[in-house]
């Protein structure tokens, strides 16, 4: 992989790539530091009032005159995304980050985060550098053919760690088009759980036309650029036995 950075190749997966879980003799595998099934889903959940449904449109679900028990979501409606996504850890290069996401870690919330040993190298990148060169050779790119501006289609921010769903407390009689809004969605490509807390991570993000949704399922898109090539300041080889100014990519 860094081979290709310093040859000025940057490839930007897809979340739903991502959100496959490596398997022996899969045809798409995926490395274990991206292994996540809740990339790009987002669940919102619907919980009655009083437990009655008088007249409830949600979507394509019609609810009429029922009664619904227990202390669980009476509906949960998902959605898939699916973007073109770059993934960085965030900050000055650390060793100690770099040990950590290479050899595993324990994450915020306890839980053992899995690390991923090929992770012997680092390419550090200047982050507005990079974004700049993303946003100039992306509309270049023949697979990608946005309409959207710039300003729509680039889009960039630290993923935060924690719960991607949403929850709301609905009357008896109501009516939504089911489809999550705006905040849904950004907060869907920029949140992970917190079992990979270690990575520290930071995305640039290629948002497609249609919403939430790429055509043809395309692995991911490769963009290369002396531009992107420039970005990076600094690369080398972790040294366990001794070892971005914004972001640093680990290859």
């Amino acid at each position: 992989m860094l081979e290709n950075y310093l040859a000025g190749s940057f490839w930007f997966g897809t979340l739903k790539r991502y959100r496959m879980i490596e398997e022996e003799g899969s045809a798409a595998n995926v490395e274990p530091r991206f292994s996540d099934r809740r990339e790009g889903i987002i669940e919102n959940g619907h919980t009655f009032d009083a437990g009655y449904a008088k007249s409830v449109m949600i979507g394509g679900i019609s609810i009429t005159n029922s009664h619904f028990s227990g202390n669980g979501t009476d509906i949960m409606i998902t959605h898939e995304v699916n973007e073109f996504v770059f993934c960085a850890s965030y900050g000055g290069y650390s060793r100690r980050q770099h040990l950590d996401i290479k050899n595993g870690a324990l994450s915020v919330s306890g839980t053992q985060y899995e690390g991923n040993p090929k992770l012997t190298h680092f390419a550090e990148i200047d982050l507005i550098d990079f974004i700049d060169a993303v946003g100039m050779v992306a509309p270049r790119t023949p697979v990608w053919n946005t309409q959207l501006t710039r300003e729509e289609y680039l889009l960039h921010d630290r993923v935060k760690y924690g719960n991607t769903g949403s929850s709301n407390s609905i009357p008896s009689i109501y009516e939504t088009s089911g489809m999550p809004d705006y905040e849904d969605y950004l907060r869907t490509i920029f949140t992970k759980p917190t079992h990979f807390s270690p990575e520290n991570e930071f995305r640039v993000v290629l948002r497609a036309n249609a919403p939430y949704s790429l055509e043809d399922d395309p692995a991911g898109m490769k963009l290369k650029h002396k531009k992107l090539r420039r970005s990076i300041t600094k690369t080398g080889f972790l040294d366990e036995n001794f070892c971005l100014r914004q972001a640093a990519s680990l290859c």
